[in-house]
Parts: C-alpha cells; sequence; structure tokens
C-alpha cells in the first residue's frame, strides 16, 4: 500500500505490532502521518495481531508520538522500531524514554 506522501528523502524503515488491523486503519486516516510504502502482515499466532512494516521520512519518535495518539494504539506505541531492532516486544515507554537517553549520550 501506498500513499502520496512527498517524503521520499532520508527515508527509513520501522516496524510495529498492532492489536488488530482496526487500529492501523485508525492510523492511515490521519493526515500528519507520513510514508511512501507499507506491508501489514498476519503475525502468524492466529491471534488479530498484525505486523506492520513503514518506509517512512519520519523519526522513531515522530512514529511513537503519532502511534500512542491514536485511540488504543498502545501496543503500536510499544513495539515500534527501526526494522533492524524490531522484536515486537512491549516496551515500556517510561524504559524507552530511558533508552533514549542512553543512546544520546
Amino acid at each position: 500500500m501506498k500513499n502520496n506522501c512527498s517524503c521520499k528523502h532520508n527515508m527509513m524503515t520501522v516496524r510495529f505490532r498492532a492489536e488488530c488491523i482496526w487500529d492501523v486503519t485508525e492510523l492511515l486516516r490521519r493526515r500528519d502521518v507520513c510514508w511512501s510504502r507499507i506491508e501489514i502482515t498476519r503475525d502468524g499466532y492466529g491471534f488479530p495481531d498484525v505486523d506492520v512494516t513503514v518506509w517512512s521520512a519520519m523519526s522513531i519518535e515522530e512514529w511513537e508520538r503519532r502511534l500512542f495518539s491514536v485511540d488504543d494504539g498502545h501496543v503500536m506505541g510499544e513495539t515500534v522500531q527501526p526494522i533492524q531492532n524490531y522484536t515486537g516486544e512491549r516496551t515500556d515507554r517510561r524504559m524507552r524514554d530511558e533508552l533514549h537517553l542512553e543512546e544520546a549520550q
């Protein structure tokens, strides 16, 4: 799936998990989310969860803010990572803030 966003430079790939496709649908309705390509796959465990891979110029921090602002989007916000670091495991936001501080030092 592609959108018509003009964010073609400084692209990065992020991945996150959503409790269900509805959460992703709510995210895609937003006008403040910029992506050039998105892939949605079932998690393979028989749950309604889906894995979402997004190619975008938005930073990981921008993705976190947008994902946490979606109603019931906490799983998306707690699992978003650059694709090379993605595990699908939920991370408490406070813990994530501490990790970002450590990485910045």
